[in-house]
């Protein structure tokens, strides 16, 4: 493991921000601290990168302890690379001096070899005389990553990479950037609010709420198998039906699937799961629901129903026309549940 947190616990003011912390990163592995605000994923980040004080626990770095009841290693001796939102580049150097401001120990052929390495790695090569305000915002945030991995860092922090990224070319600038740390084999973490920025970005997310992680996983496991109702409504729209208010044949194949909700003897499905086809399963369940809107999103139209007093929706593709006070009929497969026994 290049990172191993262990109990960590860490106070502001006498109030005590995260609680008993566990966390492991693998080699090449992209971790997402994922959270609200105010949910201690900050923190977290600069605890590992020793810029708040631990009250206990233990954190390693590359198999060194750098955080521990006797132990405290300054950040300068951690050996992380860091990109910040505002991406802190020097405006008064070129993106070559910015990229070899800390290669000083280096030769300075060594030096220039590493910054036109780097450059080539973050497919910028022909920048390398260019102010940082000759550059776009992508381009910025690209000489920001190529300057922290220029110190073959352990371990890279990423502090909400990209909140100051236009939305139009976010998601490609995500796919860069992932693919340039792959190639790079270097472990990362990043913190975000968008659970969308953590689906196309992270190997991991590690969800946080009240300073603590409350599941770890992949981006598939936390959406389709969360451990809670709310890390199940942070990841994604989320229906919740009554079980009493069900029809009889419905509950007679939720009771020989032997499923039981554990939460509010609801039932929880997430809108892709109800079809207004029948589904080719022994258990399958049929709903009856009464449209009350739609939005059109081009190929997908979403749909609003009123499902036995339970406000749900479901997906269509624009091809199906629906309209206010259609009578439908929508099927699930109990393998589709959510939060079941």
């Amino acid at each position: 493991m290049v990172l191993a947190i262990n109990q960590l616990q860490v106070s502001y003011h006498q109030q005590t921000i995260l609680h008993g912390v566990d966390l492991n990163v693998a080699q090449g592995e992209i971790v997402c601290l994922l959270g609200s605000s105010g949910c201690g994923k900050t923190t977290l980040l600069k605890t590992i990168a020793g810029l708040t004080d631990v009250d206990k626990g233990e954190i390693e770095i590359n198999g060194n302890t750098v955080n521990s009841d006797h132990i405290t290693i300054a950040p300068e001796h951690r050996n992380l690379g860091m990109l910040f939102q505002d991406y802190a580049l020097f405006p008064h150097l070129t993106v070559h001096e910015n990229i070899a401001y800390g290669l000083r120990r280096l030769s300075k052929k060594k030096r220039n070899i590493r910054v036109q390495d780097m450059l080539a790695l973050v497919q910028l090569p022909n920048i390398s005389d260019k102010y940082p305000n000759q550059l776009s915002g992508g381009q910025q945030q690209r000489v920001a990553l190529a300057r922290a991995l220029a110190y073959q860092p352990d371990l890279l922090l990423l502090d909400e990479p990209f909140s100051n990224i236009d939305t139009k070319v976010k998601f490609e600038l995500i796919a860069q950037i992932r693919d340039i740390i792959k190639q790079s084999g270097v472990a990362a973490i990043f913190v975000s609010h968008s659970k969308d920025e953590a689906y196309g970005f992270a190997d991991t997310i590690a969800l946080m709420d009240e300073g603590k992680i409350q599941q770890t996983g992949s981006p598939q496991q936390l959406y389709q198998q969360p451990n809670s109702l709310f890390v199940a409504r942070f990841m994604g729209p989320l229906n919740e039906i009554k079980r009493t208010q069900l029809p009889q044949q419905a509950t007679e194949i939720l009771a020989q699937k032997q499923t039981q909700p554990s939460e509010n003897d609801k039932l929880f499905v997430r809108p892709e799961s109800l079809s207004l086809a029948p589904i080719v399963d022994q258990h399958n369940v049929e709903l009856q629901a009464v449209v009350e809107s739609t939005t059109f999103y081009g190929k997908q139209v979403t749909v609003t129903a009123r499902c036995y007093g339970e406000v749900i929706s479901f997906y269509t593709d624009s091809q199906q026309h629906l309209a206010s006070g259609d009578k439908v009929n929508l099927y699930f497969s109990t393998e589709h549940l959510l939060l079941a026994d």
